[in-house]
């Protein structure tokens, strides 16, 4: 999996304030809706790719914790629709978009 080893030392600012999330909520809408759909919950027709339902932590295949979050976030998931954004977003923002995907689960 790339990025595993310096996802292993990342540490979540633990930013979730209303203003925080609401930076997360934007990058969503903005960059992940278009597969993941605006309630995270995947979209059956986009690919013949399965797409993920964020709010079900329990079915992250790699992993739901800060690291793999980021990690996946980063640097994507091979072989699946998941493309990296690690020229896209600032640390700050993956944070952001992580902390409001937490804030969105429902397991």
């Amino acid at each position: 999996m790339p990025g595993y080893q310096p996802s292993l030392t990342v540490v979540n600012p633990g930013l979730t304030d209303s203003a925080a999330l609401a930076r997360g909520f934007q990058l969503y809408r903005d960059n992940c809706a278009m597969c993941h759909g605006p309630d995270l919950k995947g979209l059956d027709n986009y690919s013949d790719m399965p797409v993920r339902d964020l709010t079900h932590f329990k079915q992250y295949k790699y992993g739901s914790t800060d690291q793999a979050l980021y990690r996946t976030l980063v640097y994507g998931i091979p072989r699946t629709a998941m493309g990296n954004f690690q020229s896209i977003f600032s640390p700050a923002q993956i944070w952001d978009l992580i902390n409001y995907i937490k804030s969105r689960r429902t397991d």
